[in-house]
């Protein structure tokens, strides 16, 4: 479709309003109203217009124009709102109104387009398999449009893909395919951006040196094409000087990088972490492992202040593994739980993986089997825990309360001592009162007064709304020494 570039506004509403104007034609002004909201940048009413086009798109059946609303609320959802999940998930619906094989021209660019926001959706996502196919593909079907700049961007996206998952070779192969379009487009600013991909593969293969004299050329390039370089050119040039020996230049120029990626008003957060454990990286190469440390702890917390490429994906998960424990239903959550750690280790996650280890760690304790949770725990490499702030607590509050079960009392007494001194523990009333119940059972268990922590738990269940775990506790407190779950912290 074609927006009706000077339509007035309140003209199209009033045929849109119109009860005989044809479903059809409601779509055309729906789209063109989105494209004069883009045009003043208002993409929230952008959006609204082309939900609705959608909406009947789907209920009368217009399989083209669907297509191509679908198309263009997918752009919308990934440039303008970085919803990239809901893109990418809009962008499925395009394809699957389309044929799987064609050889119309229109189906064949809707097809080139739908291949294109998945792959930057994909690549957002940090889904670099599936992202390289698409931009595959996009390349395939541009090549048969006889589309030669759709081709190029097809070869360097792939490129870019190949770079993340590592197969340099390839990379490489696909970078020149798009540099030689380019260059016989006279395209240089694109030709200096399929350099920089080429230079990262270079430094991939350990080709240092190489690489230092190509991206010093496309530095050279972008400043007189853009009178600024790119930040990426700088930060892997960066990292090929610290490679080849020029330690100060590297250390220089990381140094600004930072600053530049971190405190500009467009902040980019990726390649400022990249530059910061590249640099972090060389330190511990020049013996400077304090340093290294320091740097590597702010990434780090860094890292756990920004969401994941799939948040909302991993939120959704983690909802669904609530509402399976809350239906009483811990096998089915174990399940989930399992799939997700399983997911977030092969795409080396390291916060969703901590994520769902502690979602594992809560249904064993839904099924009160403190074995599997001591278990879990023995096999874990704990370092990482201590940056994921949002769970560190909760972790140690469960984990120490099986350690307790299992009687394995000196590990359980460390765990939660490490939890009482961590300043953590004042952001959440709940977690501080399991901690000091926790702290009261095993002071009892080795037959020591335990009545003062008794007491702060009861006054934190009733601080934190829990009245039913207050009540159990002033039982607690006249005698027994039950080794049960703490029911409503589940």
């Amino acid at each position: 479709m074609t927006p009706e570039w000077h339509a007035d506004e309140s003209d199209l509403l009033t045929e849109y309003n119109d009860p005989n104007t044809a479903w059809e034609r409601k779509v055309e002004i729906l789209y063109t109203l989105a494209y004069q909201a883009s045009a003043k940048n208002d993409h929230d009413t952008e959006l609204i217009y082309l939900e609705t086009a959608r909406e009947i798109c789907s209920t009368h059946n217009l399989v083209s124009k669907g297509i191509d609303v679908r198309i263009t609320m997918a752009r919308v959802l990934e440039n303008h709102f970085e919803r990239h999940q809901e893109a990418l998930d809009v962008a499925n619906e395009a394809e699957a109104l389309l044929p799987q094989f064609t050889l119309d021209a229109e189906e064949n660019s809707f097809k080139a387009n739908v291949a294109q926001i998945k792959n930057k959706s994909l690549m957002s996502l940090e889904r670099y398999d599936e992202g390289f196919y698409q931009a595959k593909t996009h390349a395939e079907i541009s090549m048969q449009l006889g589309n030669e700049p759709g081709m190029a961007f097809g070869y360097e996206m792939a490129a870019e893909c190949l770079v993340e998952i590592e197969d340099y070779t390839e990379a490489n192969k696909y970078a020149n395919l798009a540099k030689k379009i380019y260059f016989e487009n006279e395209r240089p600013t694109d030709v200096c951006d399929t350099d920089r991909i080429i230079a990262k593969a270079m430094i991939g293969q350990g080709q240092y040196t190489q690489a230092v004299k190509l991206l010093r050329e496309v530095r050279s390039a972008e400043q007189l094409l853009k009178q600024k370089s790119n930040l990426e050119t700088k930060v892997y040039l960066a990292i090929a000087y610290g490679h080849v020996g020029e330690v100060d230049r590297a250390q220089r120029l990381f140094k600004r990088l930072m600053k530049e990626a971190f405190n500009n008003w467009n902040t980019n957060y990726k390649l400022g972490l990249i530059a910061a454990e590249a640099y972090s990286n060389m330190l511990t190469a020049q013996g400077d492992l304090q340093g290294a440390k320091v740097l590597l702890d702010q990434v780090q917390a860094v890292k756990n202040r920004l969401p994941s490429p799939n948040h909302s994906k991993d939120l959704a998960r983690t909802q669904e593994i609530d509402e399976l424990i809350k239906k009483k239903q811990p096998k089915m959550a174990l399940i989930v739980a399992g799939d997700f750690v399983e997911e977030k280790s092969e795409q080396g996650d390291i916060s969703g993986y901590w994520s769902g280890i502690y979602e594992t760690l809560r249904c064993h304790r839904e099924m009160n089997d403190e074995l599997a949770i001591t278990t879990l725990w023995d096999s874990l490499s704990r370092a990482a825990l201590e940056f994921q702030d949002d769970i560190v607590i909760k972790v140690k509050n469960i984990v120490s309360h099986a350690l307790y079960v299992m009687e394995r009392v000196e590990e359980a007494f460390q765990l939660n001592e490490e939890v009482l001194a961590d300043y953590r523990l004042g952001q959440n009333v709940q977690e501080k009162a399991y901690a000091h119940e926790n702290k009261a059972r095993l002071l009892k268990a080795q037959k020591k007064r335990s009545s003062k922590w008794i007491d702060l738990a009861i006054e934190e269940n009733i601080e934190a709304g829990n009245i039913e775990r207050a009540l159990k506790l002033s039982r607690f407190r006249r005698g027994g020494n039950d080794k049960s779950n703490p029911e409503s912290y589940k």
